[in-house]
């Protein structure tokens, strides 16, 4: 089970936080740093795939 009941560090959209909403929210506020992503696994395709999501992910959040 995936859920809130634990810190995963899954890849970027395998969990239940709603990234859409809190980029957006970054946007909003102007926000044009540095974003950090916390994925522990052995497999570095896993870490490549999120940096690739999120960065398709912020350019697709509207403020």
């Amino acid at each position: 089970m995936i859920g809130g009941d634990a810190d995963l560090h899954l890849p970027l959209g395998a969990g239940t936080i709603d990234v859409a909403k809190h980029l957006a929210t970054l946007k909003r506020a102007g926000y044009d740093g540095t974003i950090t992503l916390e994925v522990f696994t052995p497999d570095p395709a896993f870490l490549e795939y999120s940096a690739g999501r999120l960065r398709a992910m912020w350019g697709e959040a509207r403020p």
